[in-house]
């Protein structure tokens, strides 16, 4: 039948959306995993130059 593991589909879920409450709370777009504080304040501080 070509089926694959339907568990998989809900680990994809949490990133985009943490991505997007960080977008949301202070305006930068982080793209690539994991969000550690440290690159939130570096994307933060890019941004404002």
């Amino acid at each position: 039948m070509g089926v694959k593991s339907v568990a998989e589909v809900g680990i994809n879920a949490p990133i985009p959306t943490i991505a997007n409450a960080i977008y949301d709370a202070v305006g930068v777009k982080l793209t690539k995993t994991p969000f550690t504080p440290e690159k939130v304040l570096t994307t933060i501080r890019a941004k404002d130059s």
